[in-house]
């Protein structure tokens, strides 16, 4: 029975996740919506389809929504993680919005840190696979607490 004293727990707009693996877009989709932290969860296989969603036509129709959240892989085919990121930085505000990005890899390099660290857009770097209690702190983190 939902008890009305209970607060009701924000949920984020939107997150989009960007890897080329759809196996880990189906484990990271599933988690977050295990949570319940986010009303709609969109996905792109490289960081070039995720710029297009961003940018592209699709965001003027009814069913876009801008993404609150980006969980963005580095190795991927086409466009990977850091390429995204240069492109990203270079569009124009509108098209940024306010993205909190991510970067969720496998990469345990530090070079790979570092330079995650030197885009102004990266807000954190967390290793692979998403967990329960990363969504909760990125979450808490970012976006305040939603309970």
């Amino acid at each position: 029975m939902f008890d009305s004293m209970q607060p009701v727990p924000k949920k984020l707009k939107s997150i989009l996740l960007v890897d080329d693996d759809d196996v880990t877009l189906f484990y990271n989709s599933h988690m977050i919506n295990k949570l319940g932290v986010s009303e709609h969860i969109h996905s792109e296989l490289s960081g070039a389809d995720a710029l297009k969603y961003l940018v592209g036509k699709d965001r003027h129709t009814s069913d876009y929504v801008k993404p609150d959240l980006i969980f963005l892989d580095i190795n991927m085919p086409v466009m990977n993680g850091f390429e995204f990121l240069e492109a990203y930085e270079e569009l124009p505000a509108e098209d940024k919005g306010a993205h909190t990005i991510v970067m969720l890899t496998s990469s345990l390099l530090d070079q790979d840190r570092n330079r995650a660290s030197s885009f102004s857009s990266v807000s954190a770097y967390y290793p692979k696979p998403l967990r329960a209690e990363m969504i909760q702190e990125i979450v808490d983190r970012f976006f305040g607490e939603y309970n």
